[in-house]
């Protein structure tokens, strides 16, 4: 089920920035400039889990390549080490 956002003014991050920053226990903020959506304020937590389910499904597509017998390019496979910092 989904929620409702939580939209805020950027003026209130501005100006009430403890408050908003309370409202991501409850989850995603969406930031409005003019009345409209303009960015999302996620907490860390969030943010690092979101991360990992990119790389999980990055994962997830490569070892289909595989398994269809796609090889990654010494290329790809060195993006992939330096993404990861590894390189």
């Amino acid at each position: 089920m989904n929620t409702v956002p939580q939209i805020v003014p950027v003026s209130e991050l501005r100006n009430k920035h403890s408050e908003v920053f309370g409202m991501l226990l409850k989850g995603p903020v969406v930031l409005a400039q003019r009345s409209r959506p303009a960015a999302v304020l996620v907490s860390v937590e969030q943010w690092d889990e979101l991360q990992h389910y990119k790389h999980l499904a990055l994962l997830d597509e490569r070892s289909k390549r595989i398994d269809r017998g796609e090889f990654l390019t010494r290329e790809e496979v060195e993006a992939g080490l330096r993404e990861r910092g590894l390189l």
